[in-house]
């Protein structure tokens, strides 16, 4: 059998009533180019008849997980394609996307390729080409990002101490990797829904690690100027959390979530 181009992996639990538009997103590229696997962490409302009447064109598996990086790293070790790409239940692929990216992704056993989303919740496309500075300070969507499977066995699997946002430790981790081909293009590669964990919730465990990270993977001039911000006057700092409060409470009310 020939290896696949691409393994695309979705995590799931309890999202049947979006997950069908998430496999026919897959389901619906170019046959050959890809293997798609689905890691359910056990759910009750239906899901696993989604999964049944798919059939073959898919392999996927049921069971307990402690979350969903324990479930993206059960994908990898399942993942037989030369590419390894996690899309979240409730988001889309673009239509040929993966005939796209095939077109122009470097076949380099330690690429890092990546385009953008279309975020749903700001209802734009997000979020273009990233330095290390501006990974320090905002994540690349893993909607976004294709990365040759070898890269997780130099780096390792995602750490699941970071219950939220380990595909950011990941990141930066891959940024700091030396010998890492990291290539952007201006691709929209999916549509990127509203109400993943990480838009209402933070990463304690990332927040208490944040500097160190950076100063270890992403280098002292991005470490020295997020500890400058770190070091800024309380009342600064206030200010800068009540603007990201209001402008997160603007989108929940959009999006018709109640949040605190």
């Amino acid at each position: 059998m020939t290896r696949p181009l691409f393994t695309i992996i979705t995590p799931v639990l309890n999202r049947a009533a979006v997950l069908e538009k998430t496999m026919a997103s897959v389901l619906s590229q170019k046959a050959g180019l890809f293997e798609y696997l689905v890691l359910d962490g056990g759910s009750t409302d239906g899901t696993l008849d989604v999964l049944r009447a798919a059939g073959e064109r898919m392999r996927w598996q049921s069971g307990p997980d402690s979350g969903v990086y324990d479930a993206m790293n059960k994908g990898l070790k399942m993942a037989a394609g030369e590419f390894v790409y996690f899309l979240g239940a409730g988001d889309t692929l673009r239509p040929s996307i993966l005939e796209k990216v095939a077109a122009v992704i470097p076949r380099d056993s330690m690429a890092y390729f990546y385009g953008n989303v279309y975020s749903e919740a700001h209802q734009r496309v997000y979020n273009g080409r990233y330095t290390n500075w501006k990974l320090s300070r905002i994540n690349i969507c893993h909607q976004a990002v294709f990365c040759h499977k070898h890269l997780f066995e130099v780096i390792g699997p995602f750490d699941t101490r970071y219950k939220i946002m380990a595909d950011h430790v990941w990141n930066m981790k891959a940024f700091g990797t030396p010998g890492l081909h990291r290539v952007y293009a201006d691709l929209v590669i999916a549509d990127f829904a509203a109400g993943g964990l990480s838009h209402y919730q933070t990463d304690p465990q990332l927040i208490a690690d944040r500097l160190t990270l950076i100063r270890q993977h992403l280098g002292p001039f991005a470490y020295a100027l997020n500890k400058a911000a770190f070091l800024l006057p309380s009342g600064l700092k206030e200010a800068r959390y009540q603007a990201y409060q209001r402008i997160r409470a603007r989108i929940l009310v959009k999006l018709g979530v109640k949040g605190k």
